[in-house]
């Protein structure tokens, strides 16, 4: 397995930085550049996601105020942090969804880089859900995490050593000797087993320590309800209850449904003040769903993992046109079906 390595470019204000890294990632596949999220207003050609994540003061109030930013500083009356969503970046990339579309559910379910269904082919999905924008790479979640202050212990468990909100800590509210141990409750239902032991063996090359606890879908989705951390009703961690979401019955995939607070299937109790006026844009106003997806695929509210059908479905082998999943809207298009 390659070892991920951690560049860090340093210089004034104008010096050149962001041209930099442009030139060496469009020449370096296997680079990626992590944006900050920062309060200063773009700049013309810059681009939301891309060179930072714009966000107001009060928004910036909020991440503090949630414990959601690793680090933050101010820096010429503007303040710049980053997302503790890098280490569900760090997850992702412990996850190998070609690998187990192929192996674990022989061929009958298709890639998940965000909250558009990539299947069917929809006018709504754009290119940064296209490809997936933290793909299987363990060395880079492990640097990830050692770039904010997490000593690693592959086939150990990962503890905090530089508590704190600099940019080289574990992040605010992170005491020190804190460890990435976590519980994910499973479905029993084939294949997610597996692909659950499969993910536990690969984050644990990272020092991400996951324990198992199978349990039927009935059970996982009685456990699995929204509540706050560390309270006696909160019993949950993580939970994989073999299933996702459908967009029914209007089938145009906004996020209300999913993301926004009390939502029905927000069951981890995501929410940012940008996530929800983005989400609230795309209902009272005439805009795309770029803008929302595109922030929602790289925040990582929820782990992205292959989508499959719900099946078993018996098709004749002669019928065409149907795909070798359910339709991701959880639709038959009899249109498409011939001979």
């Amino acid at each position: 397995m390659a070892r991920g390595h951690l560049f860090l470019l340093i210089g004034p204000s104008g010096s050149g930085k962001t041209t930099l890294i442009r030139a060496a990632c469009g020449r370096i596949p296997s680079l990626r550049f992590i944006p900050t999220t920062t309060t200063r207003p773009p700049r013309p050609g810059e681009q939301d996601g891309r060179e930072y994540f714009f966000v107001s003061p009060e928004e910036f109030d909020g991440l503090i105020a949630r414990s959601d930013l690793l680090e933050w500083q101010w820096v010429h009356q503007n303040r710049y942090g980053t997302s503790r969503s890098r280490f569900a970046q760090a997850i992702e990339e412990g996850i190998n969804q070609p690998l187990y579309i192929k192996r674990l559910f022989k061929g009958y379910a298709v890639p998940d880089y965000g909250p558009i269904p990539p299947t069917p082919k929809n006018p709504y999905l754009d290119k940064v859900e296209k490809h997936n924008p933290f793909a299987y790479n363990p060395g880079k979640g492990k640097a990830l995490l050692k770039a904010h202050g997490w000593k690693v212990v592959p086939g150990g468990t990962d503890t905090c050593v530089k508590p704190g909100k600099g940019a080289k800590d574990c992040g605010k509210g992170i005491k020190k000797g804190a460890k990435l141990s976590f519980t994910l409750l499973v479905a029993t239902t084939p294949p997610i087993p597996d692909m659950s032991a499969a993910e536990k063996a690969t984050w644990s090359t990272m020092g991400i320590n996951v324990s198992l606890n199978k349990a039927t879908f009935d059970t996982i989705i009685g456990k699995a309800v929204p509540c706050k951390a560390k309270t006696k009703s909160c019993s949950w961690e993580m939970a994989n209850w073999g299933g996702g979401w459908v967009f029914a019955p209007d089938y145009y995939p906004s996020g209300e449904e999913l993301f926004l607070p009390g939502a029905g299937a927000n069951t981890g109790n995501y929410t940012t003040a940008k996530a929800n006026n983005l989400i609230k844009q795309t209902d009272v106003k005439t805009v795309s769903l770029n803008k929302y997806e595109d922030w929602l695929t790289k925040q990582v509210p929820v782990i992205w993992e292959p989508v499959h059908g719900a099946g078993p479905f018996e098709i004749h082998k002669g019928l065409k046109g149907i795909g070798t999943v359910e339709n991701a809207f959880s639709d038959f298009t009899a249109a498409t079906w011939h001979w």
